[in-house]
């Protein structure tokens, strides 16, 4: 949480999606710049039946 003088308390948050491998090795880190920017369906889908990363 982010306080400023005078201000309501006021959370930040942005979204982020992690591809992570068998091994818990983080593959792919997604950083979004809004609630609606996530990894493409085909990227989780591709790293779901092939483990690799596109």
């Amino acid at each position: 949480m982010i306080r400023k003088p005078g201000n309501p308390v006021t959370n930040i948050t942005f979204p982020a999606d992690f591809l992570v491998d068998e091994h818990g090795i983080i593959r792919t880190a997604h950083y979004g710049e809004d609630e609606g920017d996530h990894l493409l369906f085909e990227q989780l889908k591709s790293f779901a039946l092939t483990g690799e990363a596109i």
